[in-house]
């Protein structure tokens, strides 16, 4: 590196953080709130799902009936899953 060179600071503006976030928290609510539908149509169009020991699934309209019936089994709950308190998840 050259003399008096520094390296530039990659990361998150603030407005993209606070963006990040937002979604974060509106994503942990329709889990908790099993609002399937709506997480969903959250997806991009170019999603790729990765089912173990099957090929990769790629596209909303491929993965979503792929992944709505696993969500839609009583009790399921990904937020739990990912070991997210309700209370913690709300905060």
């Amino acid at each position: 590196m050259e003399s008096g060179v520094q390296p530039q600071r990659m990361g998150l503006s603030p407005e993209d953080r606070d963006a990040f976030e937002a979604y974060a928290e509106e994503w942990i609510s329709q889990c908790l709130d099993r609002d399937w539908d709506a997480l969903v149509e959250r997806l991009t169009n170019d999603v790729v799902f990765l089912p173990p020991d099957e090929p990769a699934v790629i596209g909303k309209a491929a993965g979503a009936p792929l992944l709505l019936p696993k969500l839609r089994v009583a009790g399921s709950n990904p937020v739990a899953r990912l070991g997210v308190t309700e209370s913690a998840a709300r905060v």
